[in-house]
């Protein structure tokens, strides 16, 4: 049950940025709004291009456990939709975005991808959503056919299990370029008397980086020069303005808000980098009990 007005809750039109640690967060969202669901991409493999994967009800669900849809095998990955041409196309429904690009273990916000809400029109809604279980054995981090089955087994296996769903206001991207003009005049009439160092928040990526996860990579570095918004760096990364960070940093923040954790420097590579070595380990320790 949702408590205040219904004006405040996502309305067709508009994006809904959605935590994600869960199969059931596909199941309950397709419930409550009947979305299209979207696949949030790292950039690299993708040739840079701004925007979201168009996906099943059922390829959500896959991709929630890490494994690819059998029924999509032949036909091969959609291609990339900015939110804006989606919503065009779509007027009358919900885009669903999971913008940390891969499920989490419900503790941390991962680092947003910048690839897709950053794809939406300048005046579109985006509704922060997070999505928490009690118990927490039903979320999957770690993807395989093998967390499938772990996953039914935990579900069953318990007699019930507490769904917590919180909403925050929407952002759009003209609020925050608003937001980037207003400062860059406060700092330009700040410096008309004098010159002063600017380095006092230049470390600062966006709240949250105090923590243990900031000893393994710090953020990326913001991009001050501003430009075509759909233009990309030739080195593959997406290319995002001061205005779009700025984005991402807010709905980020609103997440972590919402769910009561934190923003950790994870993103999509690093959490494959780590699943990679838990399963050698994992694999190391079961031969060596073999033996």
């Amino acid at each position: 049950r949702f408590g205040g007005s219904r004006r405040a809750l996502p309305q067709p039109g508009t994006v809904v940025s959605a935590s994600w640690t869960s199969p059931l967060d596909v199941l309950y969202l397709a419930a409550i709004f009947d979305p299209i669901f979207t696949l949030s991409h790292a950039g690299e493999e993708e040739g840079s291009k701004k925007g979201v994967r168009v996906v099943s009800q059922e390829t959500a669900l896959a991709a929630s456990v890490g494994v690819q849809n059998p029924l999509e095998l032949l036909s091969g990955p959609g291609e990339i939709v900015p939110l804006s041409d989606l919503l065009a196309k779509n007027p009358r429904r919900i885009i669903v975005v999971f913008p940390e690009g891969s499920t989490s273990n419900g503790r941390g916000i991962l680092r947003l991808v910048p690839s897709s809400l950053t794809s939406a029109a300048p005046q579109t809604k985006i509704y922060p959503m997070s999505i928490k279980y009690t118990p927490q054995d039903i979320v999957t981090p770690i993807p395989g056919w093998m967390e499938v089955l772990r996953f039914i087994w935990r579900l069953n296996s318990s007699q019930n299990h507490t769904i917590r769903v919180r909403i925050g206001a929407p952002h759009t991207k003209s609020m925050h370029t608003k937001a980037v003009d207003d400062d860059s005049t406060a700092q330009t009439t700040a410096r008309g008397g004098q010159e002063r160092p600017s380095s006092s928040r230049s470390g600062r990526g966006g709240g949250f980086e105090s923590n243990f996860f900031d000893t393994l990579q710090r953020s990326p570095p913001r991009h001050e020069e501003s430009g075509d918004p759909m233009e990309s760096r030739g080195d593959g990364r997406i290319e995002v303005s001061p205005a779009e960070q700025k984005l991402l940093d807010a709905i980020a923040d609103d997440l972590a808000r919402l769910g009561r954790v934190k923003r950790v420097d994870l993103g999509v590579e690093e959490k494959e980098a780590f699943v990679q070595a838990w399963k050698g380990a994992k694999g190391a320790r079961e031969r060596s009990g073999r033996k």
